[in-house]
């Protein structure tokens, strides 16, 4: 209900919702309370043309949504209202009581100034008078009627500028009056007939632009419609700051007044405006309303749902909890920074996430945290390319409490195809496996596509003997380092595989159902991680009395504390994050640091430099010094060491991977395949795993002596239309019954990336008859998933995040 009677009505620019009702959804802006002062929204979110069935939405509940089914949760979106546009009138103020004709400027007692739309093509803009009369400024455009029927003998005759009207106000300008003392300073055009017809100076007319005297060098028509559109050279206002500019001063002696609307300007708008020189815009009272949400359709849809939840997702009661999303931190508040749509730069973006609306670092109202997935693959200077050095310069000059995260890429696994942006001061985030979603597949049952038969993560479902799901190991579609600095490549892993994260209601228009299990890839890892400093960051804050960690110190915490899961340098960085060790040392429980958690050696001109190459020469040293912090109340004994792998030997097999998938879904029955020390088996028949030897080897000696074995599967790249997958297992003998098991692989392969990056990517498969083996830990994987794109990511997201968890 309308306070005032007076109702503002709009339009939802929602694709989903547009696409699946035909037209665009229908907003409604009322006064509930104040007469004009507009504060609630409603949203036709069933498109029935009525809004009294609808939830409302406030500056206090912004949320625009539907629950269909009464089960308390959404299963419409509107998105998020966060503007509605409130402003104030100011009338008559005094500006220059008593001018002395030399004034150059004058300062209104408001800033933010409004431009108040009522109608078609037409609003009020601030205006000033000067001895009560009405003094336009020099940006208006006036409209004045020169001869509304010619009589056809205008050549050689003159005429002078009378009066007009404001063109988009229609008040009246006394413009013989204003020429006595002010010039004009432009003229748009003279017209005949229309705005179509524009007449031409020097050959249709001549004009004073001192005096307003218009000279007509020809007949025209009988009966033509003669107009003139110009400004008069007087002043100027800057919206956001209320400085007034005099092109010419005003008369002395004279007073001058202003009337204005003083509002609030859109977030970071006012920023914006003069960060390059943009003419602010801000509505006044009832004029917009700014929603936010996922609008978009297709596969630009949920990518930032996705990583916010896998951040800072609260459990909702989905199936009981079961298909909820727990984010790592699902205390910390999101800030969501669109990017890459029109009209926004990466530089604005970021810059955001480090300033906040008010556009200064250090106030309070910035991300603490800014979680980046996205990237490009051809960046060959990736490390000193213009946003790694950028991104440098904000997380450790500009604004050093932002804590930066970024996704390594999905272009894993060979050497150096860690993704830009890079930097030594941020986190690279690359991406481990997590099995915790793979119970699911046992619920669907055998002949779904995933292989047939019951699936297990964990002995027995939920609860079995052995705890969690496996999880940890790099996933082989993670990009690995160096750049092309010789920085190494991911700092840490985060979980990359297998994890639920939620997507946009509107998608399946069921808050039940708005979860994905097969959001992966470092898309999904850093928000992970980024989860796990926002921990880290409330964790050291209740222990130092308030104050925060800086970025080396986060770093230090996460790294020195994560598990090291046996792989290379380059391709696992420190290891698997521990978010509970983690926030122990953070706390100061216990638990060692260093405060070196990665060394270059060398340098470049007799300097080490962070963001560029580093060069030891043959048969040079280097030194650093490490300092290991103790942070619990026992002494540790700490033992440091050095290694390096070295390969001890070599196997290789070839198989034929049969071509059984339709629509990226395995159909048929695959090849299984199990190594071991006695060489690679295989079968037909999935009820007898492992049955028969495809061929023999005595790998004793490499299997029980190599810290890391490394698995490659080629492909033949004749054979565009396939892709193979590779499981590899660690089989546990629960029971000691000595009986043999394998892993079923399924399919991931299509005939596009993008069949291959849909819900038909590669599970792995436990055998329907050896349930006395289970798996405890998956060492890998086969195709990666296509979450970052080829160039630039645009379902791509960064969100910044406030450190109350």
């Amino acid at each position: 209900m309308s306070a005032s009677g007076v109702y503002r009505l709009g339009v939802l620019k929602d694709d989903h919702l547009t696409a699946v009702f035909g037209q665009r959804i229908g907003l409604l802006l009322v006064d509930r309370t104040t007469p004009g002062v507009y504060d609630t929204v409603y949203a036709d979110l069933n498109f029935d043309n009525r809004f009294t069935d609808e939830n409302p939405a406030t500056r206090a509940s912004p949320l625009l949504y539907r629950d269909l089914n009464a089960d308390g949760l959404p299963d419409i979106s509107g998105g998020l209202v966060y503007f509605i546009a409130s402003s104030t009138a100011v009338s008559n103020e005094v500006v220059i009581a008593s001018a002395t004709g030399k004034e150059k400027f004058a300062l209104l007692a408001n800033r933010n100034l409004a431009a108040d739309v009522y109608d078609y093509f037409s609003m009020d803009l601030p205006t000033l008078s000067m001895n009560g009369a009405y003094w336009p400024s020099a940006g208006e455009d006036i409209f004045e009627v020169l001869n509304p029927s010619t009589a056809g003998n205008e050549k050689d005759t003159t005429q002078l500028l009378a009066s007009g009207n404001n063109l988009l106000s229609g008040a009246v300008v006394a413009t013989a009056t204003l020429l006595q003392n002010y010039n004009l300073s432009r003229v748009y055009g003279v017209f005949r007939n229309g705005f179509g017809d524009q007449l031409t100076e020097g050959a249709d007319y001549e004009i004073n632009m001192d005096t307003g005297q218009i000279h007509w060098l020809h007949n025209f028509g009988i009966g033509d419609f003669l107009f003139i559109v110009y400004e008069l050279q007087t002043w100027r206002v800057d919206f956001a700051t209320g400085n007034v500019t005099f092109l010419a001063p005003p008369l002395a002696g004279s007073v001058v007044r202003a009337s204005y609307q003083t509002g609030v300007a859109l977030p970071y708008a006012d920023v914006l405006a003069r960060r390059h020189g943009y003419d602010l815009f801000v509505p006044a009272n009832g004029d917009l309303v700014g929603t936010f949400g996922a609008y978009l359709i297709g596969g630009d849809c949920c990518h930032g749902t996705s990583t916010a939840t896998t951040a800072a997702g609260r459990p909702a009661g989905m199936a009981g909890t079961l298909f909820d999303t727990w984010g790592q931190a699902p205390g910390a508040k999101v800030i969501s920074v669109a990017m890459f749509k029109p009209g926004a730069t990466i530089d604005d973006s970021w810059a955001f996430a480090v300033e906040g609306p008010d556009g200064t670092p250090g106030t309070g109202d910035e991300g603490n945290i800014a979680s980046n997935s996205w990237g490009w693959l051809d960046q060959p200077a990736s490390g000193w390319e213009y946003y790694s050095r950028l991104k440098y310069y904000l997380n450790t000059i500009y604004a050093p409490h932002t804590v930066f995260v970024q996704s390594t890429g999905n272009e894993g696994p060979g050497y150096a195809t860690e993704q830009s942006p890079t930097a030594t001061s941020s986190i690279q985030a690359g991406a481990a496996t997590s099995t915790d979603v793979f119970w699911l597949f046992q619920l669907l049952g055998g002949g779904n596509g995933y292989g047939g038969g019951p699936q297990h993560s964990w002995p027995l479902g939920l609860n079995g003997t052995l705890g969690p799901g496996p999880y940890g190991d790099v996933v082989s579609f993670s990009s690995r380092g160096p750049n092309s600095l010789g920085q190494p490549g991911p700092d840490i892993l985060g979980i990359g595989e297998a994890g639920i994260a939620g997507i946009p209601v509107n998608e399946v228009f069921s808050g039940q159902d708005a979860f994905d299990i097969f959001f992966a890839g470092t898309s999904q890892a850093a928000p992970n991680i980024a989860g796990i400093v926002a921990l880290i960051m409330e964790a050291y804050a209740s222990a130092h009395s308030g104050q925060m960690p800086t970025t080396a110190v986060i770093q230090s915490i996460l790294k020195t504390t994560a598990d090291d899961v046996h792989q290379e340098t380059i391709a696992q960085g420190a290891g698997f994050a521990d978010a509970f060790r983690a926030v122990k040392v953070a706390k100061e429980i216990e638990g060692v640091t260093s405060d070196v958690h990665e060394w270059i050696p060398g340098g470049f001109a007799g300097k080490h430099r962070d963001m560029f190459v580093n060069l030891l020469a043959p048969s040079a040293s280097d030194t650093t010094k490490i300092t290991l912090t103790n942070h619990g109340p026992s002494p540790v004994t700490v033992s440091l060491s050095t290694g390096v792998f070295e390969r001890s030997g070599t196997f290789s097999f070839d198989w034929i991977y049969p071509n059984t998938c339709v629509g990226g879904l395995r159909t048929g029955r695959p090849d299984f395949w199990v190594l071991n020390k006695t060489g690679v088996w295989n079968s037909h028949d999935p009820d007898h795993p492992g049955d028969a030897q495809a061929k023999a080897a005595d790998l004793t000696a490499l299997w029980d002596g190599a810290d890391l074995m490394k698995v490659y599967a080629y492909t033949d790249p004749k054979v565009a239309s396939q892709t193979g997958a590779l499981g590899l297992y660690d089989w546990v003998d629960v029971t000691g019954s000595q009986k043999k098991a394998t892993s079923h692989p399924s399919c991931s392969a299509g005939t596009s990336p993008e069949v291959r990056s849909t819900r038909g990517r590669c599970t792995a498969q436990a055998p329907e008859s050896t349930a006395d083996w289970e798996s405890a830990q998956v060492r890998s994987r086969g195709r990666a998933p296509v979450d970052r794109s080829q160039r630039r990511c645009t379902s791509s997201s960064t969100s910044a995040f406030r450190g109350r968890c």
